[in-house]
């Protein structure tokens, strides 16, 4: 006796995947993809191609067929006409299951299957209740068999994510409708407003409210990173990288008092002109500054934040704080890795400082729980160098692997963000020796003027920067483009697996 013929309705590849895969074995099972729901149309018809590739490489024998029915969305208009203002997961839901579900039947019927079923349930936001309550009654009505089912069970939502990071697949969190769309962005934006003190730029805020890719900068690297104008003109060189890599960046600083995620052209001048003049912003510092209503210019520690406040969840820098030398006596640790060890964001650099401890910061890293993750290579790289003799805790060479790592970290609930070194391009990597010598010349004059705290990083960059003929300050530029790139790219295949 053969296996049931199944006509299995599918609203999108990630929860066909651990439906097909459990079905499999006892059904033959075919797909039908009809989803009027969804809109626009090209939003339609991605996620049918994408239902496609994904049967054609779990199933390359050919034993699973994708039906692809007509795009009808007036037909979903019509049931949801005079309950455009239900909320979700009420009645224009119930409505919207009963139509797929009924259409799949009557072609099931029509085409001489044995069964019909839906991978609906496989979601934790979908009653498996109604569903099945629907399939009863349209079992009844159109005279063929409905495969009971609550797909989410036995781990099904989560075998859904696992498959779907094996096979890259586009991935939304949303059903695909415009009134789910529209409860993911009241839902941010009620995110917002519960920090009053947190401005979004449009730009930015459209770009999360759709789940483009957004890219967070810091703005400790133009008020105190170089001289105006070449702060403002890097600045916006970082900004336009970032579009070109099809994603948004979003600078962040503290003006006025308020958070802004997301810069003007305007307010990164006014912020390169002002430079030195406002204040470094560390965590300490937030509270204090949004009081008084003053400036304050973000590193690493605060453009995490900031960025997490406002959901960006990638953050592209140049070399991120650590333990500096001699801690052992100062205690001097860059509150840069406690955020890391706290803060859901991966941030992209060239590594630790090379004016840091490199050894004992990875070991700091370590015992908080924040995965090292190296870009193409097995050592960290050392900011201004390729190498420092220390390896990672992982090699990745390709941005979609970093952006799964971080989607298994998200979806698992894991406290912290990741932490991903990017070396330096070869032909702006400085000279071991020359760029170690300067350090420690550097080193030694901050302890002999007693420079210590939020001072000691700028005076090092700076003096590094005077002893090595400004190539030290060029060679910052370029590692902070090449970071920009690679975030974004990040950002961009994260954004295709939600």
């Amino acid at each position: 006796m053969g296996k049931v013929r199944l006509l299995l309705h599918c609203c999108c590849a990630p929860c066909s995947s651990a439906t097909l895969e459990r079905l499999q074995t006892e059904y033959d099972a075919d797909i039908y993809y009809y989803n009027p729901n969804i809109e626009p149309e090209a939003e339609f018809r991605k996620r049918a191609g994408e239902e496609e590739r994904f049967v054609r490489e779990f199933r390359p024998d050919g034993g699973v067929r994708v039906i692809t029915a007509e795009y009808d969305h007036e037909a979903f208009e019509a049931i949801a006409r005079g309950r455009e203002e239900m909320p979700e997961r009420g009645e224009r839901c119930y409505l919207c299951y009963e139509l797929r579900m009924r259409k799949t039947a009557e072609y099931a019927k029509a085409h001489g299957y044995d069964a019909f079923t839906t991978s609906l349930s496989i979601s934790p936001y979908k009653s498996s209740r109604w569903i099945n309550e629907i399939g009863e009654r349209l079992e009844k009505e159109i005279g063929i068999r409905f495969l009971h089912s609550d797909f989410k069970k036995q781990n099904g939502y989560r075998r859904s994510i696992e498959l779907s990071r094996e096979y890259h697949l586009y991935r939304q969190d949303w059903c695909g409708c415009v009134y789910s769309r529209r409860e993911r962005e009241r839902k941010l934006e009620e995110k917002n407003m519960k920090n009053p003190y947190l401005d979004i730029l449009p730009e930015v805020a459209e770009a999360l409210k759709a789940g483009k890719p957004v890219v967070a900068l810091e703005s400790t690297i133009i008020s105190h990173g170089m001289p105006y104008p070449q702060n403002v003109e890097t600045a916006l060189n970082v900004e336009r990288i970032i579009r070109e890599s099809g994603a948004t960046p979003a600078t962040i600083a503290i003006i006025g008092g308020r958070l802004k995620a997301g810069l003007s052209p305007d307010e990164i001048e006014y912020f390169g002109k002002k430079g030195r003049a406002i204040a470094k912003a560390s965590r300490r510092d937030i509270a204090a500054l949004c009081a008084r209503g003053e400036d304050g210019a973000t590193t690493v520690t605060t453009t995490m934040m900031i960025a997490h406040m406002a959901g960006i969840k990638f953050f592209a820098t140049g070399g991120i704080g650590g333990v500096h030398r001699g801690a052992e006596k100062t205690m001097d640790i860059s509150a840069d890795l406690e955020e890391l060890a706290n803060t859901p964001v991966t941030v992209i650099c060239a590594g630790a400082k090379a004016i840091l401890d490199l050894k004992l910061t990875l070991e700091y890293l370590e015992t908080h729980g924040v995965p090292v993750i190296g870009y193409g290579t097995e050592e960290l790289p050392a900011f201004y160098s390729r190498h420092s003799g220390l390896k990672v805790d992982y090699r990745m060479d390709s941005a979609r692997e970093i952006a799964a790592a971080f989607h298994a970290q998200q979806a698992m609930g894991l406290k912290g963000g990741m932490l991903v070194t990017n070396p330096i391009p070869e032909e702006y990597a400085m000279d071991d020796q020359v760029i170690n010598a300067a350090i420690d010349q550097a080193v030694a004059e901050s302890v002999a003027q007693g420079i210590q705290g939020k001072e000691i990083t700028p005076f090092l960059l700076a003096r590094v920067a005077e002893l090595t003929g400004g190539d030290s300050l060029d060679s910052n530029i370029q590692l902070v483009y090449n970071n920009a790139r690679l975030a974004s790219r990040i950002a961009v295949e994260f954004s295709q697996m939600k």
